[in-house]
């Protein structure tokens, strides 16, 4: 069992406790029989300081949690994280919770992210949980299974891992990985085959460069154009990165064989390659890379 801070001062906590069966209800309701003697230690279900009415649609992200452990988890890979950084001379260091998992949703809406991601953030600098800063130059990376698909430019895709815009939480959908690398999804349309390009790929690899491109999004999630500033509009022709920071025609600064890290998805190679960088080019007399955006910026979303 897994417990967020309710806002009440009570902490992260977590507890094994034995049960002897799980079962449903005619009403449809799971319950969980507790073994012989076993009892819960700690309250858990605890109401969410400030909280809205139990009947809002995104109500159930801020429950607690229960779970079987042998079920298994999700896993973000920072494998290349460490790596990619250090090219903008940046230092990342892991930080310690109580609570190492969260909850599991089944598809996770991005619109709704950032109420989960809020409830489970350990190390807030102010309460309620729902609304939370974060404690400075910190990120909260969660692994996941899945978010729907979404409808672009009149076709449909859908997403590896997602970081919303001044959020605190980015999102690695493992789950969803590995769906791909076997066969493709299939689209709300009922025909449209989605992530086709990662069929046969290495999932341990395409977690890893996913969860390194999830943690550049942190700082790098603005479009980028010619000219800079106002010249920068949604369908601006000077643009060279899309609204999320997304490079369109970058390549690798050190091999020119392999699109960008941060290269927007459709047109991106390399998938599952341990070859983990991103571009370094001059724009009219001025270097641009994301290496500089996140070297320049005061701290990750800012």
């Amino acid at each position: 069992m897994i417990h967020a801070d309710s806002g009440n001062g009570e902490g992260f906590y977590w507890d094994f406790v034995p049960f002897q069966s799980v079962q449903r209800q005619p009403d449809g309701h799971w319950i969980i029989r507790l073994s012989p003697g076993a009892t819960i230690p700690r309250d858990y279900g605890t109401a969410v300081a400030g909280n809205g009415p139990s009947t809002a649609p995104w109500g159930a992200l801020l429950r607690d949690a229960v779970g079987i452990p042998a079920a298994g988890t999700y896993f973000s890979g920072a494998t290349f994280v460490g790596a990619v950084f250090a090219d903008a001379f940046v230092d990342v260091q892991p930080v310690s919770v109580v609570v190492a998992e969260a909850p599991h949703i089944e598809t996770l809406r991005s619109d709704w992210a950032a109420f989960f991601g809020a409830r489970w953030l350990e190390h807030k600098t102010i309460a309620p949980p729902q609304q939370p800063r974060t404690v400075h130059n910190l990120i909260n990376r969660i692994a996941a299974n899945q978010a729907n698909p979404v409808q672009k430019n009149g076709g449909w895709g859908v997403e590896l891992g997602f970081t919303p815009e001044n959020s605190n939480a980015s999102f690695l959908l493992d789950g969803r990985i590995d769906q791909l690398v076997v066969a493709p999804a299939v689209a709300p349309d009922h025909h449209t085959l989605m992530g086709r390009e990662f069929q046969g790929k290495n999932p341990a690899l395409v977690n890893a460069r996913t969860t390194a491109h999830e943690t550049v999004h942190f700082w790098v999630h603005a479009q980028r154009c010619l000219g800079g500033g106002s010249a920068c509009q949604p369908t601006s022709s000077a643009a060279f990165t899309d609204d999320r920071g997304h490079c369109l025609n970058d390549v690798q600064y050190d091999n020119s064989a392999f699109t960008c890290l941060l290269h927007q998805p459709a047109g991106a190679n390399n998938l599952d390659s341990a070859n983990v960088h991103m571009h370094y080019r001059i724009v009219n007399g001025s270097p641009d890379s994301e290496y500089l955006v996140i070297r320049t910026a005061a701290e990750p979303g800012r």
